[in-house]
C-alpha cells in the first residue's frame, strides 16, 4: 500500500496552541499509512527543532503574506495606517504566485495539503490553482467586522479552496458559515502523556515552594489576548483569603510587546510588570518561560485559569480537564462548549479580575465542589477529547481524499 504524502503548512515557528496541536496530530497518525512533511511560513524558530526532534521533515519559506481576520488577530481600520486592511489583502494575493512556484519546485508529488490555520489564504488559493486537495483546519473564530466584508472574503476563500474544513469548535464553524465541507473535530489529548501522577511537584521543586502550596497557573504567557493582566489583578484578592497559594504564568515572559489598540498602543509586558510592582506581588508570582513539558507542568498545578480576553478555543482547558484539574475560563460561547458551569469547570466575566478571584476562592475553599469538577472534567475529556477517537476522524478524511 502506497503511503499518502501529506504536506502540513503552518504560518509560525512560535510555540503555542495551534503549533502544539498540529504536532500532536502528526505524531498520532499511523506511520505506515502517511508520509508527512511540514512547511513553516517563517524562518527557523522554537517549533522547528521541536518538530525535528520527533523525526518530522521540516522546511521554511518566508515572504508569504498571510491575512488574519479573527478575534484577537485581525487588522483594524482605526490606527496609524487605516488602509492597511486593503494593502495587506493585496500583498496576500501577490504572494500566491510565489507560493505556487515553491510548491511546484519542492512538493510535486504531494497528495494532500493540510493548512493548519485560517490566516494562510494565499496557500489555499495557490493549491486551488494547482489542483491540490486541501484539508483546511480552522482553529480561529472569524471576526464579524463592521460590514462583514472581510469575513465573507476569508470564509469564501477557505470554503472554495478546500475539500474539507475541520473546525475545533462549533463557534468556529458558525463563524465560517454553513457548508457541507464543514466538520467539527475537537482538539485531542494524548492520555499517555497527560497523567497527573507524573512529577506532581515539578514546579514546587523548581520554584523552591513547599508541597503544601497550591499552584494556580495560566498557560499562554504575557500576550495581549491571553489576559495575563486580568490574572495578575486577581492575585491580591485571592491572597486576602488564602496566602498558601502561588501563581504561575507559563509561556512568553514579560517583554516589550506593543499592540495597536485603536489609535493607541498597549505594552502588555510593561502593564504586567507595573501591576506586580504596584501591588507588591513579586513573591507570589513566577514566570516559567516557554516550556516543552506542559503535562509535567500541569501535574504540579491545583487550578488552571484561562483568562483570555478574546474568544477562541482553549487547549489549556481541555489539557487541564484531562488531568482532573478544574479549569476556570473566561465566559465566552466557545468556552461553554467545554465548560459546563459547576460541572466541568467554572467561568468568570471577561476582563473582571474580581469575578475571577471569586471563582478561584470558591474552588480553594470548597473541596466537595473541587472534587466533583475534577472527576467530571476528566470524564468529559476522556469521552470528547481522546486522541484515539479524534485522530481516527482525521484519518478518515485523508482516506476519503486519497
Amino acid at each position: 500500500m502506497n503511503k499518502s504524502k501529506i504536506l502540513y503548512i503552518h504560518h509560525t515557528t512560535a510555540l503555542g496552541g495551534a503549533t502544539n496541536s498540529l504536532l500532536y496530530t502528526i505524531t498520532q497518525l499511523p506511520p505506515n499509512e502517511f508520509d508527512v512533511s511540514v512547511l513553516f511560513l517563517q524562518a527557523e524558530g522554537p517549533a522547528s527543532e521541536l518538530y525535528r526532534s520527533k523525526g518530522i521533515v521540516v522546511k521554511h519559506l518566508t515572504g508569504i503574506q498571510v491575512y488574519q481576520h479573527a478575534y484577537g488577530a485581525r487588522i483594524k481600520w482605526l490606527g496609524r495606517n487605516p488602509i492597511r486592511p486593503i494593502t495587506q489583502f493585496i500583498r496576500m494575493l501577490l504572494s500566491v504566485p510565489k507560493m505556487m512556484t515553491y510548491l511546484k519546485a519542492n512538493y510535486k508529488q504531494v497528495d494532500i495539503v493540510h493548512i493548519n490555520t485560517s490566516v494562510m489564504l494565499p496557500v489555499g488559493i495557490a493549491c486551488k490553482f494547482m489542483g491540490i486537495k486541501v484539508v483546511w483546519y480552522n482553529r480561529e473564530v472569524l471576526y464579524p467586522g463592521v460590514l462583514g466584508i472581510r469575513r465573507f472574503m476569508a470564509s469564501t476563500i477557505i470554503k472554495c479552496c478546500s475539500y474539507k474544513v475541520i473546525h475545533i469548535s462549533k463557534m468556529g464553524e458558525q463563524s465560517l458559515g454553513n457548508s457541507k465541507k464543514n466538520e467539527v473535530i475537537y482538539n485531542f489529548i494524548d492520555f499517555g502523556k497527560f497523567d497527573k501522577s507524573m512529577y506532581p511537584f515539578l514546579l514546587h521543586d523548581e520554584l523552591g515552594l513547599s508541597q503544601e502550596i497550591k499552584i494556580i497557573a495560566m498557560l499562554g504567557g504575557v500576550v495581549h489576548s491571553k489576559g495575563s493582566d486580568v490574572f495578575i489583578n486577581a492575585i491580591s484578592e485571592v491572597l486576602a483569603n488564602d496566602p498558601k497559594v502561588h501563581f504561575v504564568i507559563v509561556g512568553y515572559p514579560p517583554m516589550k510587546q506593543e499592540i495597536s489598540e485603536g489609535v493607541g498602543k498597549i505594552d502588555m509586558g510593561k502593564t504586567c510588570l507595573d501591576l506586580i510592582a504596584k501591588n507588591n506581588l513579586s513573591k507570589w508570582i513566577s514566570f516559567t518561560g516557554l516550556r516543552n513539558d506542559i503535562p509535567k507542568v500541569l501535574a504540579s498545578t491545583y487550578l488552571l485559569v484561562w483568562p483570555a480576553t478574546v474568544p477562541h478555543f482553549s487547549r489549556p482547558i481541555i489539557e487541564a480537564q484531562a488531568m482532573g484539574i478544574p479549569p476556570i475560563g473566561t465566559d465566552f460561547e466557545v468556552t461553554r462548549e467545554v465548560i459546563q458551569e459547576g460541572e466541568t469547570g467554572l467561568t468568570f466575566v471577561n476582563g473582571d479580575s474580581t469575578s475571577l478571584a471569586k471563582q478561584i476562592n470558591l474552588l480553594l475553599n470548597d473541596s466537595a465542589l473541587y472534587n466533583k469538577i475534577s472527576q467530571q472534567a476528566y470524564q468529559q475529556a476522556k469521552e470528547r477529547f481522546s486522541a484515539d477517537t479524534n485522530v481516527k476522524k482525521i484519518v478518515a478524511i485523508y482516506h476519503l481524499l486519497h
